[in-house]
């Protein structure tokens, strides 16, 4: 057997890290025969970035849940995907009242809004990291996303 470059064992560790249960936003399974065909000159390319987005509830008592790799369609909202997370398994429940841009969620799983005082904690959302201000059925979502929903003070 030929020794390898050290770069190889690089890239053969980094391979199997990323071949763990703990895809990051916007990954999904994939099987790419091309992706999987060796050249003796050069590693593998990596197969394309599937198109989905990541939902993030943040409870505000230490408690995170994440919903990976749902599945991204064309026009979908903030309320779409986590319409998309509730049907998966270990997914979310919720509570919204109204539609499009009077869409407005009032419960995740079992933590509901507190209401309109000072110091209340209530459901709001982040589209990669930025606070969004409109409806969260209103606000439309891209391929890689991260949509990040937080109990909490409003900020």
């Amino acid at each position: 057997m030929l020794p390898l470059p050290a770069a190889w064992g690089v890239i053969f560790v980094a391979a199997l890290v990323g071949c763990g249960n703990h895809a990051g936003p916007g990954s999904a399974d994939q099987t790419n025969p091309a992706a999987s065909a060796t050249n003796s000159t050069q590693p593998a390319k990596p197969a394309p970035a599937a198109q989905a987005v990541e939902l993030v509830v943040d409870y505000g008592d230490g408690v995170l849940k994440r919903i990976s790799a749902i599945p991204w369609q064309q026009h979908m909202t903030v309320l779409d995907a986590l319409k998309a997370a509730g049907n998966r398994p270990h997914g979310i429940t919720f509570a919204s009242r109204g539609a499009g841009p009077t869409a407005f969620v009032i419960r995740l799983d079992d933590v509901e809004n507190q209401g309109g005082a000072t110091s209340a904690k209530n459901w709001t959302f982040r589209v990669n990291d930025r606070l969004q201000d409109e409806s969260c059925g209103l606000v439309e979502i891209k391929p890689g996303d991260s949509i990040l929903w937080k109990f909490g003070a409003y900020e």
